[in-house]
């Protein structure tokens, strides 16, 4: 495993943690913020687990979308504001780290693919 795995595997648990202790519903593991993501209502990625394709419920100003493995590499990328179904048809089954990514947050959710 590299540093820069680590790192980002690390980077991953912290944000759960604060997540876990701001008093939000759920577990940590179903959904984590970033810092500035305070103003911005949690969005939900759906269907989780998915097989082909999920979609993001609406995020203001939605640049883009990183997709990673466990081991922080990033598999898949998605620029622009189109919060329509996006495609994982060609990632293998397993858990992944979704970055939802605007002008002011970084917001990181948990995807499972069937």
């Amino acid at each position: 495993m590299t540093k820069k795995s680590l790192l980002f595997i690390c980077q991953v648990f912290l944000a759960a943690l604060v997540y876990a202790q701001d008093g939000s519903s759920g577990p940590a593991v179903s959904g984590t913020k970033a810092i500035g993501a305070s103003s911005l209502r949690d969005p939900e990625i759906y269907p989780n687990p998915c097989r082909q394709s999920f979609s993001i419920s609406p995020v203001s100003d939605l640049q883009c979308i990183k997709i990673y493995d466990l081991q922080g590499r990033e598999v898949l990328t998605r620029e622009g504001s189109d919060n329509t179904g996006v495609d994982v048809s060609l990632l293998p089954s397993g858990s992944f780290v979704v970055q939802l990514i605007t002008a002011t947050a970084v917001l990181t959710k948990k995807l499972v693919v069937d």
